[in-house]
């Protein structure tokens, strides 16, 4: 059974080694006060260019990275206190960008499949975990044949579908992926695609992905968040934030997306410039004030999320900037 995922203000700083001129230590927020949340079910993609945050939330979310500040609840359960952690790790499974890193070259699919079952001390004996991981392996399009095979000879679709199949195991109620689509070519993005909807009705799973690619999280998600430095900067119904983007970042990723229909009045929204600054970078006020067309003084105070239509959109500019549609 499915259950809400909601994050509350949750933030990660990274703190690296201090300047030896001022002994200064270097601070990097890569996640800076988020909240959100996805209904039981749904599914939410976060999009967002490279650099902004997207992994870093999702393996805090996870539990990979323990959280600076903030809360996750799965439920009614806060799952980002330390003692909850084995509950939390059975209850949220993530799906990793890179297949093959993220399994053992030299053991068995069949390894793959029946370790996290030992671990979570699910079946009654080893014949029961075999069957378990037979049944995941044709619940995914893989036969039982891939039981013996080791990871290294296998397509990169195959290898998703595996590392799908291993997270299922544990019977999770909320599934995160990082990137399920990226390097790969079309046909085998179609596939993954379609495997991944599946996945999700058929379980009946609460799913996040985390992609770049702002097409692919329209067709696969129910909400889209888009993240900024750290930041959400527009969240909402994913149509109403591909149709009718508010946040002029965001007007910048839907303009650039190989969508199959083209955006509206697309070629009237201003080209952010400059480059994406580091995540280092410290930028007094709105974080995509260096690179807007639309900056103004009173960009240089953090903006906060605020209705925009069904939506939020954290821009002091709003009103004037409109929106597509």
């Amino acid at each position: 059974m499915s259950q809400r995922l909601r994050v509350e203000g949750l933030s990660k700083t990274f703190h690296g080694r201090g300047s030896w001129r001022t002994g200064r230590t270097a601070a990097v927020h890569a996640v800076d006060d988020v909240s959100l949340t996805i209904e039981p079910g749904q599914t939410l993609a976060l999009v967002g260019e490279s650099g902004c945050g997207k992994s870093t939330l999702v393996r805090t979310i996870a539990g990979i990275y323990q959280a600076s500040a903030g809360h996750i609840f799965v439920g009614d359960t806060d799952i980002s206190q330390r003692r909850a952690l084995r509950r939390h790790r059975r209850a949220v499974q993530l799906v990793p960008q890179n297949p093959l890193s993220s399994l053992n070259r030299s053991r068995s699919i069949r390894h793959a499949l029946t370790q996290p079952l030992r671990v979570h001390r699910i079946g009654a004996d080893t014949a029961e975990q075999e069957r378990r991981a037979a049944t995941l392996l044709e619940r995914v399009g893989l036969s039982a044949d891939y039981l013996p095979r080791l990871p290294v000879g296998m397509s990169v679709g195959e290898l998703q579908r595996v590392v799908v199949a291993r997270a299922l195991a544990i019977e999770p109620s909320v599934l995160l992926l990082d990137e399920p689509t990226s390097s790969v070519d079309l046909t085998t993005k179609a596939r993954i695609m379609n495997l991944l909807l599946d996945v999700q009705r058929s379980f009946d799973l609460t799913c996040m992905i985390i992609t770049h690619e702002i097409d692919i999280a329209r067709h696969l998600s129910h909400r889209m968040a888009v993240m900024y430095l750290g930041r959400i900067v527009e969240y909402g119904p994913t149509e109403e934030v591909f149709n009718r983007p508010r946040h002029p970042y965001t007007r910048m990723l839907v303009a650039s997306a190989s969508a199959s229909g083209p955006l509206v009045n697309a070629d009237a929204a201003p080209v952010p410039v400059g480059e994406v600054p580091r995540a280092a970078s410290q930028v007094d006020g709105c974080a995509f004030r260096p690179r807007c067309p639309h900056t103004a003084d009173v960009c240089g105070s953090v903006p906060l999320l605020r209705p925009a239509g069904t939506s939020q959109a954290a821009c002091h500019r709003l009103d004037e900037i409109g929106a597509d549609s």
